[in-house]
């Protein structure tokens, strides 16, 4: 029988999805350039919302970054045989808490008010074109397809 404490599992599973170093954006680490994001646009939190179609950066990229999570927590909730609707509000926050290190953290809220969240620390590099290799383009995990190459 289904029940709503497995959303924390649900937001464990999100959050390693989300900081893996597999989770590309146009080839190369989704993280690395959300790093380089922040520091040039000298803000210390994006928030990317996963339920609903709330907007809450105008960067195309995360938007993009909203689609795709939203439907891997619909895949998640399904796979565990949950109610869609017992998500009310759900959000993955990226803060930098120095130049080289992000907090991120993803929030559920279940339709009964409760909120769940998983947060993690990590190490990160900066975005660099000139250092780093790109995944050829049939091999992209999130796909932007306004930069194509």
């Amino acid at each position: 029988m289904a029940r709503r404490t497995e959303l924390q599992g649900i937001c464990n599973d999100l959050l390693s999805t989300f900081v893996s170093r597999n989770n590309d954006l146009n080839g190369y680490w989704a993280l690395g350039q959300y790093s380089a994001w922040l520091e040039e646009e000298q803000i210390s939190t994006i928030k990317v919302s996963v339920v609903g179609t709330k907007t809450i950066n105008e960067k195309p990229q995360i938007s993009v970054t909203s689609q795709y999570f939203s439907e891997i927590l619909k895949n998640m909730l399904s796979g565990h045989k949950l109610y869609a609707g017992w998500v009310a509000d759900g959000y993955i926050t990226i803060e930098s808490v120095n130049t080289r290190q992000l907090r991120c953290s993803v929030g559920l809220i279940s339709d009964l008010g409760r909120k769940f969240q998983s947060t993690r620390s990590l190490a990160v590099s900066r975005h660099d074109p000139s250092r780093e290799l790109r995944r050829h383009f049939n091999n992209w995990v999130i796909n932007n397809k306004r930069e194509k190459v």
